[in-house]
């Protein structure tokens, strides 16, 4: 298979750079002093408008079915209508811009997409890049978290970043990557994990994929990618559909589980901490 070698154009880099920058929310460039966070993927997505405004009079031809269209007039409609009831109040009025931009921005990256002759390299950079972009803000989760155990410090090491972690009970950390949300982050490994599937690129970031959702301790993702196995294992698809590295995926999620599990009845042998993890993994599930 012959590689890609030509050169991203413009246009394509910006909205890479757009795509991976927006599964990190945990940078504010005002550093707090706007309500609202001035994330660098809010700065590119406002320059993907830009571009696709450009695009769209520059190049009418390039353009994406009547559907797509239809359905961000719908969305821009619907969410105006239910901000019109009170549109003095300010942040009624920064929600609707701020809605504006990131569907605008969604729709200008799919249009360059959905045109590029390079859209696999694109996804695949995308794959890579946010994939490191997410472990690189786990460990320093994990770090921090460690951290605040040993010392009982907490709070922010660094102006400008919102690196600290969450927690349940005193002992359990939920692991995010670049996004404040678990449940955000459970679905974007989610999708990384079908994007992985669709193009058969990356197979062995999955069993750190699936490990990672777990950490994120969501609940509907966890359902969601449990859902997702079971169709496809009955469907004979796991994991590229070959029977051998079916086997070992199952084995070695099984592995994951195993030691997470010992690991947590290891701790409650051996310190006081095992009825505080109990309950605050039974108010969590």
């Amino acid at each position: 298979m012959v590689k890609d070698r030509s050169k991203l154009r413009v246009s394509e880099v910006i909205v890479l750079l757009f795509m991976v920058m927006a599964t990190v929310s945990r940078i504010d460039l005002a550093n707090d002093k706007l309500n609202f966070i001035l994330s660098p993927a809010l700065i590119l997505g406002m320059i993907v408008c830009l571009q696709f405004g450009i695009g769209v009079i520059r190049r009418p031809n390039l353009s994406l079915p009547v559907k797509d269209y239809v359905i961000i007039a719908v969305m821009l409609l619907t969410w105006s209508a239910l901000t019109l009831y009170d549109m003095s109040h300010p942040i009624q009025l920064r929600r609707l811009v701020l809605f504006t931009i990131v569907v605008v921005s969604s729709i200008g990256c799919y249009r360059v997409l959905y045109n590029s002759q390079h859209r696999k390299r694109l996804i695949k950079l995308f794959i890579r890049w946010s994939f490191i972009v997410y472990c690189l803000f786990s460990i320093v989760q994990v770090a921090l978290f460690i951290y605040h155990q040993l010392t009982w410090i907490y709070e922010e090491p660094i102006p400008y970043f919102r690196l600290l972690h969450q927690m349940y009970g005193a002992l359990i950390i939920r692991v995010n990557g670049g996004f404040l949300d678990a449940n955000l982050a459970g679905y974007f490994l989610i999708t990384l994990y079908l994007l992985i599937k669709k193009y058969k690129i990356y197979q062995p970031i999955i069993i750190p994929i699936l490990v990672l959702i777990l950490f994120t301790l969501s609940r509907s993702s966890i359902a969601v990618m449990l859902v997702i196995l079971m169709l496809e294992f009955f469907s004979g698809a796991l994991i590229g559909g070959k029977k051998g590295v079916r086997r070992r995926t199952i084995v070695m999620s099984l592995a994951a589980l195993t030691i997470l599990i010992v690991g947590t009845i290891y701790i409650g042998l051996y310190t006081d901490y095992f009825e505080i993890m109990w309950e605050a993994l039974k108010a969590r599930f």
